[in-house]
């Protein structure tokens, strides 16, 4: 008897289904077959791989993969998977969008490192001998688990090119309406006709302002009532997430801020009918219905306890 059909047999994957089932074996091999380094046993084992249920057969898998490229580049993403017993083309929809970023992500990553690297062959072989790297890591944010939910991602990208003088960091958001396959943009949440950019900019300056009383300017620049800077939002069981990158409202070395916007102060903005105003109908049973993973735990933890985090001012 063969391995894959020893495992079909077992008790847990006749519970989880034949679908599910070849997604984990697919995603399983792909882990195992995955180079690491000698002392690194992070990626080496697929007992470690976590599966959060979502909704009905919907479950999320966190997917580690790991790839090699020259001049001594290393890449490690971890990233969300769907899986569901049906193929559903929602789901399909979702793994493809993610894809996507992590696609754009690999090849902006390889740019930066063709332009720079003239000026790495003229420095000390003590530093062009250094490893450079790509780390892409996610958060995740699901709301209304009981209903039609709302899957929210942040990704968080770490880049360093050897030679450079430290990292650059930057994020990348999808929100996804799992009811109807489709992406959601701030534009499809609130009403086309409410100043909602002016109440998310009065709101996050009011934050950061409070947070760094000598970079005004930069503050102002950076929370200013325009699309473009409110690009890293996250839906959240306690309100909207405003993520501002490295450079956006402050120096690098304050490093990513965020804005926790409550829903009390967008209530009268939130469109209707849209996936958000839907759950915000029902608010107690549709926010009280959530997954959180990675930081969106802490930050959630830390919101709940009414604590003084400048993240969640």
């Amino acid at each position: 008897m063969t391995l894959y059909h020893s495992l079909l047999g077992s008790p847990f994957f006749q519970r989880i289904g034949l679908f599910k089932c070849s997604i984990l074996l697919i995603i399983s091999c792909l882990l195992w077959v995955t180079p690491v380094f000698a002392d690194d046993e992070e990626d080496s084992g697929v007992e470690k791989q976590q599966i959060y249920h979502i909704y009905n057969d919907v479950d999320l898998i966190p997917t580690t993969q790991l790839r090699y490229s020259k001049p001594k580049i290393v890449i490690k993403s971890i990233f969300p998977v769907l899986t569901s017993e049906e193929q559903s083309e929602n789901v399909e929809k979702f793994n493809q969008l993610v894809q996507s970023i992590i696609q754009e992500e690999i090849a902006d990553y390889k740019k930066r490192s063709a332009d720079l690297l003239p000026s790495r062959n003229n420095l000390p072989k003590s530093v062009s001998a250094n490893e450079s790297t790509l780390d892409i890591d996610f958060d995740s944010s699901i709301v209304n688990t009981n209903g039609n939910p709302i899957i929210s991602i942040r990704f968080s990208v770490e880049g360093y090119i050897a030679g450079m003088a430290h990292p650059y960091h930057h994020h990348r958001v999808l929100n996804f309406d799992l009811e109807n396959g489709q992406p959601l943009e701030l534009n499809d949440i609130f009403k086309s006709d409410s100043a909602y950019l002016n109440v998310l900019a009065h709101f996050s300056n009011t934050a950061l302002s409070k947070r760094f009383k000598e970079l005004g300017d930069a503050v102002a620049k950076g929370t200013a009532p325009v699309l473009q800077n409110y690009k890293n939002w996250n839906v959240n069981p306690s309100g909207l997430l405003i993520t501002f990158d490295e450079y956006q409202v402050a120096p690098y070395y304050y490093g990513t801020q965020t804005v926790l916007i409550p829903y009390s102060q967008l209530n009268d903005l939130v469109a209707p009918y849209s996936p958000l105003g839907t759950c915000l109908k029902h608010k107690n049973q549709c926010l009280r219905s959530n997954l959180l993973t990675g930081g969106f735990m802490e930050e959630a933890s830390n919101a709940a306890r009414g604590a003084s985090d400048p993240a969640l001012s």
